[in-house]
Order: C-alpha cells, then sequence, then structure tokens
C-alpha cells in the first residue's frame, strides 16, 4: 500500500472517528442541540443515521484490517472475505435508510411490519430474486470458490472476475467488456476456475460450412503457424484442431491448446489470433 493509500485510510478512520463523537454528542447528551434534535423528528432520525452509519463503517474497516493482519496480507491487497464485509456493511446501512425514512416519518420499523405482514410477505415474494442474489453473493464472498482475479468461466461467459457485489458479480470477458452476472447465474451455473486448478487445456470452437471442408488441413496448418509466434503463451506442440460434430451444412470444430500460464490476457492473445486466422481462410478459399 501507497503512502497516498496508508494516509486515506487514516483520513477515512478520522473523519469516521469525528462523526461518530459529534453524531452520540447531539444525539445523547442533554444540552441545547439534544432538544433541538426532539422537537424535530427528521433531525433526529439523520443524526441517528450518522451515528449509525459510522459505527457501521469503523466496525468493517476495523474488521477487515484485523483479518488482513491475522493473514499476513500484503498491504493493498484484497481476497473475498474482504468483499464479503462490505457487502454486509452496505445491506446494514441500506437498513438504517430504511429506518430513517420511517423514522423522519414517525413510522417505528418494527410495528410497520408487523401491522402488514400480508404486505410485507407479498413484497418477500416478489423480492425473492433480490434476496436470493444477496445472499448468494454473501456464500460467494466468504467461499474460496473463486477470487477477484481468477481467470475463472460461468456457463457460457469465460473472464476474470473483478468484483463480487451484493447482487451481481462482475467479470471481464475477451473484450475488455464487464459482464454483470446475477450471482445466483453464477452459483447454480457451472463453474470452472481455471486459476485455482490450474487448467491450462483451452478450446475455441467455431463452425465451418460443408463447402470449405475440402482444405481443412489448410486451416490447421495456418492457425499452428500463427499460434506458434505465440510460444510464450502457448505450448505449440499442444495445438491441434478437432472435429466435434458433422451436420448437413456445416462441421463443427475446435482448436485445443495449452497454455503455458494461465491468464485472460494470454487466452485473449490467442483467441483473437485463430478467430483471425480462421476468417484470412474463409476469405482467401478458392
Amino acid at each position: 500500500m501507497t503512502t497516498q493509500q496508508i494516509d486515506r485510510r487514516k483520513v477515512k478512520l478520522v473523519l469516521y472517528a469525528f462523526a461518530l463523537i459529534i453524531s452520540a454528542y447531539i444525539y445523547y447528551i442533554d444540552g441545547w442541540f439534544h432538544e433541538f434534535t426532539i422537537n424535530y423528528s427528521l433531525i433526529k432520525s439523520v443524526v441517528g443515521f450518522t451515528l449509525y452509519f459510522t459505527l457501521v463503517n469503523i466496525s468493517a474497516l476495523s474488521v477487515k484490517w484485523s483479518y488482513s493482519r491475522k493473514q499476513k496480507m500484503q498491504n493493498g491487497q484484497k481476497n473475498n472475505v474482504h468483499y464479503g464485509i462490505e457487502n454486509i456493511a452496505r445491506f446494514l446501512i441500506g437498513i438504517g435508510i430504511i429506518t430513517t425514512v420511517l423514522g423522519s416519518l414517525g413510522i417505528q420499523l418494527w410495528e410497520l411490519i408487523t401491522s402488514i405482514t400480508i404486505v410485507a410477505t407479498a413484497i418477500a415474494i416478489l423480492a425473492k430474486d433480490y434476496i436470493s442474489d444477496f445472499l448468494v453473493g454473501i456464500h460467494l464472498s466468504f467461499s474460496n470458490i473463486f477470487e477477484v482475479g481468477d481467470f475463472v468461466k460461468f456457463g457460457d461467459q469465460v473472464g476474470e472476475v473483478v468484483g463480487i457485489n451484493m447482487m451481481k458479480t462482475l467479470i471481464k470477458d475477451e473484450n475488455d467488456d464487464i459482464i454483470m452476472l446475477p450471482n445466483t447465474k453464477v452459483h447454480y451455473n457451472e463453474i470452472i476456475n481455471f486459476t485455482k486448478k490450474n487448467i491450462r487445456i483451452m478450446n475455441i470452437n467455431f463452425d465451418i460450412g460443408i463447402e470449405y471442408i475440402s482444405q481443412i488441413e489448410q486451416l490447421h496448418k495456418n492457425i499452428s503457424e500463427a499460434v506458434t509466434k505465440l510460444s510464450k503463451d502457448v505450448d505449440p506442440d499442444s495445438c491441434h484442431l478437432q472435429v466435434v460434430s458433422i451436420h448437413n451444412d456445416y462441421m463443427a470444430v475446435k482448436f485445443q491448446y495449452k497454455l503455458r500460464k494461465v491468464s485472460l490476457a494470454s487466452y485473449n492473445k490467442i483467441r483473437r489470433t485463430v478467430i483471425d486466422e480462421a476468417f484470412k481462410y474463409l476469405k482467401n478459399y478458392k
């Protein structure tokens, strides 16, 4: 962690502590401020939320700092536990915002829930997908199935994990696009973690029209020669083109190769090379 990052963390802690002291003084200590807030429910709710907000954030920062020290993690390093703590903190703050809004209107959250049980049940049913995504997000945050930075495959999506949020898991695909997948879709789909399992055998699937099949060996040769130039990323001896299935008007094939090191960058580089050579083959085919 750089000096700038350390200073930023210290500044945040100081600001939170200052806000905590001020809001606690206003909210609890008898005096003009205390009497003033009692007479105005909105101000009282805002001061109460500020107190709650600072307590949650100070607790989250403290737990993350303690965990990092216990795990002897490098400065600035984050793993799933950090994201899990942040997601829980966001959830608690969200509950605080709802309670504050209701409190400013003179409505007690618990009284509201108990008095409209049927409505609350209906809301829970309608929001079940959001609730499921949140609960799965907490599970994924504290699990070791995958972590931020891992090269993974979720169903048909391949990329590098860049974030595990309350509702979505973010991955960066081969086009450097950020894809947001619902946590439940990630959890209930096939998960392949190439990084943790050190899986280096990769496949690129594509279809070839029947009219182009007669010179498929030339396509294999062109792709292999192009990939050989990337010997730092791929083992040239592992490259081969396989026929997956034959249909009436096309043939499904896959180009298989072995990465020297599992990474999204290497995967993208080789994938682009293979696709480029396939297009050149089709364009120049006679």
